[in-house]
């Protein structure tokens, strides 16, 4: 028989000390070629070491994402929060030119932002859905994380938590509008943050 591993467990006839080597009800080279068929079956299902073949296991529980950026200088307030540093990066998923996190691979991820700001009037801190959705809100528009003061000076500051389920490829990146304001250089100012929490 073929295997049916992995979709379900094969069921193997265990011969007897008394089964001939050409029995017809156990025959020795079906067996040999129904446990190869399984062996195999199973050595694709958990892959060679650094297996590339995204149905692995071994590839599966070797993808690590984690990353942490936060703005390094004072600097005027723009469109696209500049997460320009980088603490770590594990998996090398947020590129600090563009200040935006690719996912790696379809699963559940986990953000953290942390936002502060002066001098300024402060409306909305967002997530830019460059692509993928969230909250049944669709790709190139924005998610509203948190709805800041209008004061016109001193520090106005806000931070949010949020999981969701991406696929790979899906974008995420921090939008403020403002006026006239300063975010406020280093990493317990203004930082982003996320990782992987499970692969689907």
């Amino acid at each position: 028989m073929a295997t049916n591993f992995p979709s379900s467990l094969d069921s193997f006839t265990n011969p007897s000390g008394t089964d001939a080597m050409d029995s017809v009800t156990v025959p020795h080279a079906t067996q040999h070629a129904d446990l190869n068929d399984a062996v195999e079956a199973l050595q694709s299902k958990v892959g060679v070491d650094g297996s590339a073949v995204t149905t692995s296991l071994d590839y599966k529980t070797k993808v690590q994402c984690a990353f942490l950026a936060y703005v390094s200088s004072n600097v005027s307030v723009t469109s696209t929060t500049p997460f320009n540093t980088k603490v770590y990066d594990v998996g090398s998923d947020f590129n600090t030119t563009t200040y935006t996190f690719t996912a790696p691979v379809d699963g559940l991820y986990t953000f953290s932002v942390r936002w502060n700001a002066y001098n300024g009037s402060v409306n909305d801190v967002m997530i830019v859905l460059a692509s993928g959705t969230i909250g049944g809100v669709s790709g190139g528009r924005d998610y509203e994380l948190c709805r800041m003061l209008r004061q016109r000076t001193g520090d106005q500051t806000g931070s949010s938590s949020w999981s969701e389920r991406l696929e790979a490829n899906d974008t995420r990146f921090i939008s403020t509008q403002s006026l006239g304001a300063t975010y406020s250089g280093g990493v317990r100012y203004n930082s982003f943050s996320g990782a992987l929490i499970l692969q689907d």
